[in-house]
């Protein structure tokens, strides 16, 4: 037995009531110390009634299914007290007491963090718009995180596949269920190749009120949250809203005014957040924190990778003191625009080349 297996305990005995598991940790100082505790000590507390006592004392013989159970579907529990516990998500105001996480990776404390998210009955625009953002941002090491609804979500997660990067998906219901029943084959991807994080335990079947929590898990484990398409009523509005309380970076792509799906993101743009039609604007509302984060030992490190690629040289061997045109680059390297522009974003990020006005280019 170990502090996770005492939060978990706590945590499913108030059907993850994160609120209720602290007042008990408080009471009893320790968890271990609230797991030892008897049915009077129990009953001392205020609002703990007589069949909750009861509750919190047979549950403690069920741990070791719940593990067992864990252990078969392949997922992890993490308590807040853990030092695996995203801190990003620690920080926030009641976290939750402990997530169950299951996966080829967690985040961590270095991870870059972008939420994107949006309708469910997203336009072809916003599919457009969400793959594009998604897929750049992934390649660029930034981990795509969002809550594998159908529409802009989904699309979000499977364009961060696509490209090869680091994609979360946060879950409202357990990993033994699948909401919406067709993201089954995405889920599983996601499992093989990024995380999937949820606050309930395996077999919990989605519930309505679920979705609203999993919404400020989302905002809490990103850095920064952007608004593809949302209608004037959308659940991805609630999201934005509790980044903003917890002081992140949100952004909204811009819609036509005549598409009832982009009234959120319109009206999120008129409230100040930060317009974006380009990748560099995402990065640009992130700042320092792609381009300089700093290490431990106060070095300026890059979440890119300084090594530059044979695409990047012959790009490079065109670029010197003096500024060259995006048109001069495409026409005499061949390469194609979708794939210049990455390759040019890249070798900004490493701080070899500095773009100018007019989509010129010079050496640093």
């Amino acid at each position: 037995m170990d502090t996770n297996d005492y939060i978990m305990w706590l945590s499913r005995s108030f059907n993850q009531n994160s609120k209720k598991v602290y007042y008990i940790l408080n009471e009893f100082k320790t968890p271990e110390n609230a797991f030892r505790a008897n049915r009077s000590e129990f009953l001392k507390l205020k609002g703990i009634k007589p069949e909750k006592a009861d509750l919190l004392i047979r549950n403690r013989d069920l741990i070791k299914s719940w593990k067992e159970g864990l252990r078969k579907s392949g997922v992890t529990f993490i308590s807040v007290f853990d030092k695996r516990y995203p801190s990003k998500l620690r920080n926030i105001y009641l976290p939750p007491a402990g997530i169950y996480v299951k996966g080829k990776k967690l985040i961590d404390n270095d991870t870059v963090t972008v939420s994107i998210i949006g309708s469910r009955r997203c336009s072809e625009y916003g599919r457009r718009m969400t793959a594009k953002f998604a897929g750049e941002l992934s390649s660029l090491g930034v981990c795509i995180i969002s809550g594998m609804a159908a529409g802009i979500d989904s699309i979000a997660n499977a364009a961060a596949l696509e490209h090869g990067g680091f994609t979360a998906a946060v879950l409202g219901f357990g990993h033994n269920c699948c909401y919406p029943a067709e993201n089954r084959g995405l889920m599983d991807k996601i499992a093989e190749n990024g995380c999937l994080i949820s606050e309930y335990p395996p077999d919990t079947e989605p519930e309505p009120y679920y979705f609203p929590k999993r919404n400020n898990i989302i905002a809490g484990l990103s850095d920064g949250v952007l608004v593809v398409e949302a209608s004037k009523k959308s659940g991805a509005l609630i999201t934005a809203d509790l980044a903003c309380q917890y002081g992140r970076d949100v952004m909204a792509v811009p819609s036509n005014i005549t598409s009832p799906n982009g009234v959120g993101t319109n009206n999120l743009i008129k409230q100040g957040c930060a317009m974006i039609t380009c990748t560099e604007d995402i990065l640009f509302e992130l700042g320092y924190k792609i381009i300089n984060k700093k290490s431990k030992t106060g070095d300026s490190k890059s979440s890119v990778s300084s090594k530059t690629t044979d695409n990047e040289n012959k790009i490079l061997s065109l670029i010197g003191s003096e500024p060259v045109s995006f048109e001069y680059i495409a026409g005499s390297t061949g390469f194609a625009v979708g794939d210049l522009q990455s390759a040019l974003l890249m070798l900004e990020l490493k701080n070899i080349i500095e773009k100018l006005p007019g989509d010129r280019f010079v050496r640093k």
